[in-house]
């Protein structure tokens, strides 16, 4: 299929291929003020390596080389005929108004859709309100023992338990529409690669608990030697049989 399109008195048939406006070799020599058909190919020979796949093809049935709207502006770019410069600007503004013909396509649907589980877990739905609200962890379960009226709220019995998902159901609903797109899309990431998010105070939280098992395996290490020491020294002395 081919249109006309016109620079300077010169007609140019424009060849749609690909959803693509392509002009031929032949066309294009002479829209540069070439006066061998050869001329473009010639140009295109000695900077093959330049042009994308895209940008050029050999069509058999034509028996010539097209070239899209951007290879036809790169061929002008390495030409040096007196009509080159206004080529440029000309096939730019072309591909200008090809671009604006396009619509506009419509930003995907979120592939990481943050939508609440009915079966989550309460400790999940506490890590999430955590998050989304910038406290930790304990910080949520002190909030909502005075909400339930009990320290132990989250192994209460099955009613108390079916109550608590509602009402954090319900709750992360209010967090999730006051928080921004960027913050619900980060939590959305993490969640769909295995991740939690941690915020400061849940971080520094959990490095004092490895301290503390780490000072608990130091010491208990300390007795084991210590041990071996006195057993060696039993034996040693004939005390130890």
């Amino acid at each position: 299929m081919a249109n006309q399109l016109t620079f300077q008195n010169v007609s140019l048939d424009a060849i749609v291929y690909g959803d693509q406006i392509f002009i031929t070799s032949t066309d294009l020599a002479r829209a540069l003020g070439y006066k061998s058909d050869n001329a473009v190919t010639k140009i295109y020979n000695r900077n093959a390596d330049e042009f994308s796949e895209c940008m050029t093809h050999n069509l058999p049935n034509l028996g010539k080389r097209i070239f899209s709207l951007r290879g036809a502006h790169l061929i002008a770019m390495f030409s040096r005929t007196e009509t080159a410069k206004d080529f440029r600007k000309w096939v730019l503004d072309i591909l200008d108004t090809e671009v604006s013909r396009q619509p506009l396509p419509k930003p995907p649907s979120p592939a990481l859709s943050y939508l609440p589980d009915l079966n989550v877990t309460l400790n999940d739905l506490i890590y999430e309100i955590a998050q989304l609200r910038g406290v930790s962890t304990e910080q949520i379960r002190i909030h909502y023992s005075h909400v339930f009226n009990s320290q132990n709220w989250t192994a209460e019995n099955e009613f108390v338990a079916a109550l608590a998902r509602s009402v954090l159901r319900r709750d992360l609903e209010t967090e999730r529409a006051k928080a921004t797109p960027d913050m619900l899309q980060l939590v959305a990431m993490a969640k769909a690669r295995g991740f939690h998010l941690v915020n400061e105070s849940d971080f520094l939280a959990f490095q004092g608990q490895l301290q503390m098992q780490q000072e608990q395996i130091e010491k208990l290490i300390d007795k084991l030697v210590n041990l071996s020491r006195n057993n060696r020294w039993l034996m040693s002395h004939g005390l130890w049989q």
